[in-house]
């Protein structure tokens, strides 16, 4: 099954690790332009 999320907070890469795992094919798509220094 192919999965995408929308996201890459915390959960968002979380997700997409087990999902992957358990055989998904997945797709994380962010709108930010870099990845934050800290967490938000």
């Amino acid at each position: 099954m192919k999965v995408l999320i929308v996201g890459a907070g915390i959960a968002g890469p979380t997700a997409a690790f087990w999902l992957a795992r358990s055989g998904h094919e997945v797709t994380i798509v962010e709108h930010s332009p870099r990845c934050a220094p800290v967490g938000i």
